[in-house]
């Protein structure tokens, strides 16, 4: 194929809510010609509303091209409609509609969000105080809303809502990442996760679903001392195991 080598020169300028950009293309082999001049204006009055003006020239079709963008994004959508209008007096104008839907594991039916999921990956955690310790959810079992599960390399962090679950979204995949719970975010300083984190390797379009019990933990204080005689000692250094003894309730407990 024939070689060819292009150029790109751009300058840019922010002021205030406005955003300037403005330069040119060129083809400098084969043939040593301007591809097209262009010139923007975007105006961003808000994180959720933002419009853009663009001109450009080709001088090798002799032709000028106007565009005009309103973006407008919420939680559920984003949406864009546009008009463009040429030298050649051809007039065309559309909206695009952008959104995604996630069937969320809770059983609370479908989320809409306004961002690009496609082709990324998902992680769902459902997280409770395991009383009985037998690592599942079961009768007497508390959820627990309001904490943190957050993805350590990649940095995403999301709260479990009401009934117990969290959804961390937009993970990159084919990327292995630890998710883990903030146990600075458990309602009580004596609990502890179960364990310590799950590794997981996002899959485009998967929901890995993980479960995280909360278990209570505690602290024992005292004194080891070697007793001979009448006559006790502390031991400054040993190394001891503690056991769970399970007996029956009597009537004095």
């Amino acid at each position: 194929s024939e070689k060819r080598f292009n150029n790109n020169i751009s300058a840019r300028y922010n002021t205030g809510d406005f955003f300037l950009r403005g330069g040119m293309n060129a083809i400098l082999h084969p043939k040593r010609e301007i591809d097209d001049y262009f010139a923007q204006v975007t105006y961003r009055p808000s994180n959720k509303l933002s419009g853009d003006l663009r001109l450009t020239h080709k001088p090798i079709q002799d032709k000028t091209e106007g565009r005009l963008n309103i973006n407008y994004t919420n939680k559920y959508f984003r949406t864009s409609p546009f008009i463009e209008y040429d030298s050649d007096q051809d007039l065309f104008a559309g909206v695009n509609l952008n959104f995604s839907i996630i069937d969320k594991s809770d059983d609370s039916g479908f989320e809409m969000t306004h961002r690009r999921l496609a082709g990324k990956g998902l992680v769902s955690s459902f997280v409770y105080h395991d009383k009985n310790g037998n690592l599942e959810y079961d009768e007497g079992d508390e959820i627990l809303p309001d904490v943190v599960v957050e993805s350590l390399n990649v940095r995403r962090r999301e709260l479990t809502n009401g009934k117990g679950y969290s959804l961390i979204k937009d993970l990159p995949t084919n990327r292995a990442t630890d998710i883990v719970i903030d146990e600075e975010t458990l309602p009580d300083s004596f609990m502890i996760a179960a364990k310590d984190g799950v590794s997981i390797l996002p899959n485009p379009g998967e929901i890995i679903e993980l479960q995280f019990p909360i278990h209570l933990s505690g602290e024992i204080d005292g004194t080891i001392s070697l007793v001979e005689g009448e006559n006790s000692q502390p031991i400054r250094r040993a190394k001891i195991e503690l056991h769970p003894l399970s007996r029956k309730k009597t009537a004095s407990d």
